[in-house]
């Protein structure tokens, strides 16, 4: 008999946004961000793809499949779609992995979600897993992806590749630009 393993469970990223006193998780194989009242641990929304449940409220649009990490940027979501679903759930030519950051308007009952910002990396860059996606200081967007053996790019916001890395392996799970003066006194 053979046994089949779906880990519908996995979250890979937690934050918490203490102005608004809520938790954020990303469950990958659910292609879903919730968001999650503390203390109480209520459910406030399900943004993503509609499952069978019927437990997502909004978002469905949005076309991000199995994704990682999460910052909160002037409350806004940044994270990086890995977009493992992208030619079933975006209509993409092949599998396509994006860095995205999404506004929520939480003023009606039905929350609605837009895309202020994406970009879709070349196919060699797609990373089926892991990766992340950090909104710098200055406004660009730094992206990792365990494509082309593990790739950081700064993208500004009209698109242009100001910083580009390969690390040569595939086994990166996030990167982060540290600011220069945390740098500098690490070093003295």
């Amino acid at each position: 008999m053979i046994s089949l393993h779906y880990d519908w469970t996995h979250v890979n990223a937690v934050i918490f946004d203490d102005e608004e006193s809520a938790l954020y998780i990303s469950t990958r194989h659910l292609s879903r961000i919730t968001k999650i009242d503390y203390p109480s641990g209520d459910i406030i929304w399900n943004m993503g793809w509609n499952m069978p449940s019927g437990d997502v409220n909004f978002g469905h649009d949005l076309g991000f499949s199995w994704q990682h990490s999460l910052d909160i940027s002037n409350g806004n979501i940044v994270f990086l779609d890995n977009g493992n679903k992208s030619k079933d759930y975006r209509n993409t030519e092949y599998r396509t992995t994006r860095g995205m950051e999404v506004s929520i308007d939480e003023s009606s009952s039905i929350p609605v979600a837009e895309i202020i910002w994406e970009y879709d990396l070349p196919e060699n860059l797609f990373g089926m897993a892991s990766g992340n996606v950090q909104k710098l200081h200055n406004g660009n967007y730094l992206i990792t992806t365990m494509g082309n053996n593990g790739t950081s790019l700064e993208v500004t916001p009209n698109y242009e590749i100001v910083w580009e890395a390969n690390y040569g392996t595939p086994l990166i799970y996030r990167a982060s630009r540290l600011p220069v003066s945390l740098v500098s006194s690490a070093l003295e």
